[in-house]
C-alpha cells in the first residue's frame, strides 16, 4: 500500500507494509520494510532519493539490520547516502555499513575494538538484469503499464495538464468501482495474491524498526500472499 504527498515539484511516496524474502535452502524468512521514495524535480529534471529508515530482520537467525537513508541536504551535493548497523540475536552490533546505495557500501565487521575487517562493495560492477515485460498489446485491462500507457505518453510530450486530466479520470473510475463494490458488499478478487490474517504481535516482535510508515500496516490485520506460495 501506497501514499503520496504532492509538495510542490516533488513527490513523497510512503510505501506501507513489508516484504518477505524466503531463502527455501536455509529454511529462512526475510521480512523487509521500505523507506520513502522521493521524486523529485518532476516538471523540470526528475531524479529519485530515498529517505527515513528501514529494516530486515529474519525470526529464525534472530539477524536484525537497520538501515537509515540520508536525503540530499538543501545546501549540500551529496546524495544517496545509507547507514545501517546489523545486530546478532543477542542484540549486539557485529557490522556497520555506509556509502553510497547505488554505488559504494563499505562494511565494517567488528570483532572486538581493535579487530575490524572492512570490506568494499561497488554496486555499479555488478550487471543489471533487464525487464522482462510482456507487450502492450497483450496485457490485460487493469495490468500497470497498459492502464497508465496514456499518462506515461502525455508527460514524455511534456503534456502535464493531458497527464493530469488522464489520472483524475483512471483514479476516479478506481473509486467508483471501489463505492459500487462496497455498496453491494461484494469481496474483491484478485486474480494472483490471496488475502491472510497475521498476528500483529508476532509481526511487531519481528521488525526491529517501529517508523511512522508501519504504524497503518500494523492496523490492517492481514498480508497480500502470492498464490503461487504456501502459507
Amino acid at each position: 500500500m501506497t501514499k503520496p504527498i504532492y509538495s510542490g515539484t516533488s513527490v513523497k511516496i510512503e510505501i506501507f507494509g513489508e516484504m518477505i524474502l524466503r531463502l527455501d535452502d536455509k529454511n529462512e524468512e526475510y521480512n523487509i520494510t521500505f523507506p520513502k521514495v522521493y521524486a523529485r524535480s518532476v516538471v523540470t529534471d526528475p531524479w529519485i532519493e530515498l529517505g527515513d529508515s528501514c529494516s530486515i530482520s529474519c525470526a529464525q537467525t534472530g539477524l536484525k539490520a537497520n538501515i537509515e537513508f540520508e536525503v540530499k541536504s538543501f545546501y549540500g551535493d551529496t546524495i544517496n547516502q545509507v547507514f545501517a548497523e546489523l545486530k546478532n540475536k543477542n542484540e549486539e552490533v557485529f557490522c556497520k555499513m555506509k556509502g553510497e546505495w547505488d554505488a559504494k557500501l563499505e562494511f565494517i565487521f567488528v570483532k572486538n575494538e581493535m579487530d575490524r575487517i572492512i570490506k568494499s562493495y561497488d554496486l555499479r560492477d555488478i550487471s543489471r538484469q533487464k525487464k522482462r515485460v510482456r507487450p502492450i498489446d497483450i496485457q490485460e485491462e487493469y495490468e500497470s503499464r497498459k492502464l497508465w500507457k496514456d499518462v506515461e505518453e502525455a508527460l514524455k510530450n511534456e503534456d502535464y495538464q493531458q497527464a493530469y486530466n488522464l489520472k483524475n479520470i483512471i483514479e476516479k473510475q478506481q473509486r467508483l468501482t471501489d463505492k459500487l463494490r462496497k455498496e453491494k458488499n461484494l469481496t474483491y478478487l484478485s486474480k494472483n495474491f490471496y488475502k491472510t490474517k497475521i498476528n500483529n504481535d508476532k509481526l511487531a516482535s519481528s521488525l526491529s524498526s517501529k517508523t511512522s510508515n508501519n504504524s497503518e500496516y500494523f492496523k490492517l490485520g492481514y498480508r497480500w500472499m502470492h498464490k503461487n506460495w504456501s502459507c
